[in-house]
């Protein structure tokens, strides 16, 4: 019996301690990869996901400014290039693919559409973000002093925005996120809930499509009601999930939105090694080199 015992103390005491390490080990990365929650939802992890979301509620507008509108780490935002071209801007928004992840400003998506239109180009993606922190920028009216109005609006699409939009993403925490009536409110999800339910739940979902279609029609009249009507708008998807890029673009086009997938623009894979950066994902400079002449003819951008 005591040796029984000792058996069960013994386990109890090594289960604690894989627990006690895997805590630690999960807060430890947790900190090195700017906030990624992994798959165990443990007591550190949840506090410091906790006191970064909650400390949101006390958030002022300066807050959100020095955030969404100057950058958070610094380098959130590219320099705009091609300023001494005397054509007008294009303005590019969206998330890490649009940013160029890995590349240069001149490898990346902006550094070839001045490349290829000679026209000046401001870029105002930002990285593991979406659709609602261009909204915000876009609702600024400090936005207006550093972009100045572009002939060309390009917004570049990945499915995981959608889940962006819902819930924070699994790189950073620092969203922006919007009631039906797009007054921003605190998100107050547990973590579980974000761990475990993660990005399909939030792409397929209709209401979420929904709720993001209508985020990018405020995009728009937010851009109109600052610049007037005759700025055009080109909605790029960069994914090959074309059943959600078919039910996007009948709303997308009536709102006034020129849509291109990328298999409209090649019929080269482009999810091949070649065409990605290092980590099999984000599009390489010879992915734009394809990309770009092809959207920039189709357009007369």
């Amino acid at each position: 019996m005591k040796k029984l015992l000792f058996i069960l103390i013994i386990n109890l005491l090594s289960v604690l301690i894989i627990f006690i390490s895997v805590d630690i080990f999960c807060f430890v990365k947790d900190v090195k990869f700017n906030g990624r929650l992994y798959v165990f939802d443990t007591p550190l992890t949840a506090f410091k996901y906790y006191a970064g979301t909650y400390k949101r509620i006390f958030y002022t507008k300066k807050n959100y400014d020095i955030t969404f509108l100057k950058g958070v780490w610094g380098k959130h935002y590219r320099e705009p290039v091609n300023l001494s071209s005397d054509k007008n801007p294009v303005l590019i928004m969206g998330c890490s693919f649009a940013f160029g992840n890995e590349l240069t400003s001149e490898q990346s998506l902006m550094g070839k559409i001045a490349k290829y239109t000679e026209r000046p180009v401001y870029n105002r993606s930002m990285l593991a973000l979406g659709a609602n922190e261009m909204l915000y920028q876009l609702r600024s009216d400090e936005f207006y002093s550093i972009v100045p109005k572009p002939e060309w609006f390009l917004y570049v699409f990945i499915p995981d925005q959608i889940r962006r939009s819902q819930v924070p993403c699994s790189i950073v925490d620092i969203g922006v996120f919007y009631d039906e009536n797009y007054n921003i409110r605190p998100n107050l999800n547990f973590p579980t809930l974000y761990t475990f339910k993660n990005s399909k739940n939030y792409i397929y979902d209709s209401k979420y499509l929904t709720q993001f279609l209508n985020t990018m029609k405020e995009i728009k009249n937010e851009a109109q009601k600052h610049w007037g009507d005759d700025i055009k708008y080109v909605f790029l998807f960069y994914d090959y999930e074309n059943n959600i890029y078919h039910q996007m673009k009948p709303t997308l086009e009536q709102d006034g939105f020129t849509c291109y997938s990328i298999q409209d623009l090649t019929d080269i894979d482009l999810k091949q090694n070649e065409y990605t950066v290092s980590d099999n994902v984000h599009p390489s400079e010879k992915a734009w080199e394809i990309i770009v002449p092809e959207l920039v003819q189709k357009t007369g951008m």
